[in-house]
């Protein structure tokens, strides 16, 4: 089921899930939005394309409390501004959301070798994500990262 909702969505499914959405300033696609789901105990902030927050959303994400799960991608994919531009914008751009929203658990997404064919993957430019290791020798992820390399259920 499609439900359409601007800023925030109360209750979806009668679950006591809160939904708040967090547009870009790009108007022209929505999958560069980042999306909170804000349970009853738990707090999840997903932005599968990476997401700068603005002052504004910094606030409101604080007064949400603690922020248990950031899903992320680590790999930076950018194109050129004709095909799109920046796709990912990678583990700095990472490091400082981490750091702003201070979650408990972060888990990359959306980092999976694409097998891209075509004109456009012709004109990526990739860094990929660094190795586990090295994940878990930073700083700023090392006691966050859960290194989830599958689809299976999960629980924190």
């Amino acid at each position: 089921q499609f439900i359409a909702f601007e800023e925030k969505l109360e209750n979806v499914f009668d679950i006591g899930v809160n939904l708040h959405h967090l547009p870009t300033k790009r108007r022209i696609d929505p999958i560069y939005d980042a999306l909170i789901m804000q349970g009853k105990q738990t707090n999840v902030f997903m932005a599968t394309h990476g997401f700068k927050l603005t002052e504004e959303k910094l606030k409101m994400i604080k007064e949400m409390g603690q922020m248990d799960l950031l899903i992320s991608p680590f790999n930076k994919y950018k194109l050129p501004a004709l095909l799109g531009g920046f796709v990912s914008p990678g583990m700095e751009s990472l490091e400082t959301l981490i750091e702003q929203i201070q979650p408990h658990h972060v888990v990359p997404t959306h980092d999976e070798d694409k097998h891209a064919k075509g004109l456009v993957s012709k004109f990526a430019k990739i860094t990929w994500a660094p190795k586990t290791e090295e994940i878990k020798s930073n700083p700023i992820l090392a006691e966050k990262y859960l290194d989830i390399q599958d689809y299976q259920i999960h629980e924190l």
